[in-house]
């Protein structure tokens, strides 16, 4: 999740990696057309968007890195470290 010093995820969001940063969505509905098995929408007056799930398989994985390319606030965040030993292990190839 969340590191103490990042963003505040959504509390109705599924516990992980994978997040959406709390009260930051403004409901464009594009994660939940990228991502419906994902991402849907809290049950509240004020549309926001939470985690249903996290990713578990690959389709999933690209469903949730397709959110990163498509979302139009920057709400949506991923507090893990994969990426980052990736993306170390890629540039040291260089």
């Amino acid at each position: 999740m969340a590191s103490e010093e990042g963003p505040e995820p959504q509390p109705q969001s599924a516990p992980g990696d994978f997040y959406v940063e709390n009260e930051c969505c403004v409901g464009c509905g594009v994660p939940q057309v990228v991502a419906p098995d994902l991402v849907g929408w809290r049950e509240e007056s004020v549309p926001h968007c939470y985690w249903k799930k996290q990713p578990e398989t690959a389709d999933e994985v690209r469903q949730a890195l397709a959110i990163f390319d498509s979302q139009e606030a920057g709400c949506h965040r991923y507090a893990g470290s994969l990426f980052t030993r990736l993306w170390t292990k890629v540039s040291s190839w260089r």
